[in-house]
């Protein structure tokens, strides 16, 4: 929490509204890189759950937004989206490294740390846990 609130100016760091020990209260994004990354794999796998039963995950044009030309804001499948993808997690890693005070060494980065957001397709990072 104490690596988040001190990135607390950056637009691409989750913003942190409190906490309180080691529960953070933060910003509401739902989706994963993770998910964006394999939307395509995790629509054909069927899981199940003894609450829900047989289900599979919803296709990545029911929850990802699209552009005024009708293209996917987040999504592996097209360069633009790819380049799209890779821009947000490099200015999260840069947001990281290059603070005047201190740079913060994130020690555990990978696709699950990446939240994006399916209304504008802005990715950021997430889950300081190992950070130093």
């Amino acid at each position: 929490a104490l690596v988040m609130e001190r990135l607390g100016t950056s637009h691409h760091v989750v913003q942190i509204y409190g906490y309180c020990a080691n529960t953070v209260l933060t910003q509401a994004i739902s989706h994963t890189l993770d998910d964006v990354i394999y939307a395509r794999e995790n629509e054909e796998v069927k899981t199940w759950s003894p609450r829900g039963g047989l289900h599979t995950s919803p296709p990545l044009e029911s929850w990802m937004g699209k552009d005024e030309n009708g293209e996917l804001l987040a999504t592996r499948e097209t360069e633009i989206g790819r380049i799209r993808l890779a821009l947000g997690v490099f200015r999260g890693l840069k947001d990281l490294h290059e603070r005047l005070d201190l740079p913060i060494v994130h020690a555990d980065l990978q696709a699950k740390q990446y939240l994006v957001d399916s209304t504008t397709g802005q990715v950021y990072l997430n889950d300081f846990n190992r950070c130093r």
